[in-house]
C-alpha cells in the first residue's frame, strides 16, 4: 500500500478546500472527479446524489469519462443502498 507524501496531502488540503468554497454543486462534483484522479488512478467515475423527493434512486448524475447514465443499474446491484436511502 501507497503512504501519502506531502505533495499528496497539498492535493488533498486543496480539493477540500475547493469542495467547501464552491457554491455550484454540479461544478463541485465534476472538479472533484477531475482533482481526485490526480491521487486515485481510474479510466471513469460518476458522482451521484441520492433522490431528496422520498423517492428511493440516485439522481444528478456527473459523469467522468462515461458515456451513459448507469444509476439504475447500480440501483439493481447494489447492496447497501438501503444505507444510502436511509439518510
Amino acid at each position: 500500500m501507497r503512504n501519502l507524501e506531502t505533495n499528496d496531502w497539498i492535493l488533498l488540503n486543496s480539493i477540500i478546500y475547493k469542495i467547501h468554497t464552491m457554491e455550484n454543486m454540479t461544478q463541485m462534483r465534476t472538479q472533484l472527479l477531475e482533482q481526485i484522479r490526480m491521487l486515485v488512478d481510474f479510466d471513469s467515475a460518476d458522482f451521484y446524489l441520492a433522490s431528496v423527493d422520498g423517492e428511493q434512486k440516485l439522481t444528478s448524475p456527473v459523469l467522468y469519462n462515461c458515456e451513459e447514465d448507469l444509476s439504475e443499474v447500480y440501483d439493481d446491484i447494489d447492496y447497501s443502498r438501503g444505507i444510502l436511502y436511509s439518510g
